[in-house]
């Protein structure tokens, strides 16, 4: 999301934007169409407040059954800009609360590559099709290689974890 800084009035004032994935992060990131992005503004001097909202589908695939799924992701989150001066400031500033510094020459600010990284961390680490999701469709597939899988024969390193299994069943 890029903000022309020169147009966000001083005050509250509200910003829409659709941001394509660039080709740096298409490795990490692969989005069903474009990351929608909403942001309220509050400029206050030399301080710009932004509450950034994002929505998109993120395509990925399910951690049980590793079929490709689309995973509608929202969320949001603060960043806060401030124009460097090289005049002291009376507010006391503190070095944690700045996001961005940037100068009153620059025109533009592009806010998408923390829009990615909230995206990113905002995947799953487990993803799933579905609540129900079962892998057993295959017939517990790991209890076959993948040689002979078309035979259903049990790969031999495997027989005895099988025969523990239909104990264990009994």
């Amino acid at each position: 999301m890029i903000i022309d800084i020169n147009k966000i009035p001083q005050g509250h004032s509200n910003f829409s934007q659709s941001i394509q994935v660039n080709k740096e992060n298409e490795k990490w990131l692969t989005v069903e169409g474009e990351i929608n992005c909403n942001a309220e503004i509050d400029r206050l001097g030399s301080r710009i407040f932004v509450h950034l909202f994002y929505k998109c589908n993120v395509c990925t695939e399910c951690s049980r059954c590793l079929k490709p799924i689309k995973l509608p992701l929202s969320g949001d989150f603060r960043v806060v800009l401030e124009e460097k001066t090289h005049s002291f400031s009376k507010e006391p500033v503190l070095e944690d609360e700045i996001d961005i510094y940037f100068n009153s020459s620059d025109e533009t600010i592009d806010l998408s590559q923390m829009v990615y990284e909230e995206i990113i961390l905002s995947i799953p680490m487990k993803p799933l099709c579905s609540e129900s999701c079962n892998t057993n469709e295959e017939e517990n597939q790991f209890f076959y290689s993948t040689e002979s899988n078309k035979d259903k024969q049990i790969d031999s390193r495997w027989e005895v974890l099988k025969k523990i299994k239909n104990k264990n069943q009994q």
